[in-house]
């Protein structure tokens, strides 16, 4: 994952409708927050690996944080600080 106080990159195995609103929780070592985010878009990649015989998609979805409190976007500044 590629973390911003803006947002957040993430690889998933499906394209989630774009707008869709998420709640996700980030975690790093002993520290977690709750946010609420929306999809802001989606592409299909394709990954290879080395001793597969088939290739799998996957999809690189970026989320925009919405409705941040105070309180999450120091935790979200803390967590990439400590990166």
């Amino acid at each position: 994952m590629d973390l911003s106080e803006a947002g957040a990159l993430l690889v998933m195995a499906t394209a989630p409708p774009r707008d869709n609103p998420f709640t996700i929780t980030i975690e790093w070592r002993d520290t977690a927050v709750i946010v609420a985010a929306r999809v802001v878009r989606s592409e299909q990649r394709q990954v290879r690996l080395e001793a597969a015989t088939l290739a799998r998609r996957d999809y690189a979805v970026a989320l925009e944080f919405v409705d941040m409190t105070p309180d999450a976007t120091s935790t979200i500044r803390r967590i990439i600080t400590a990166t």
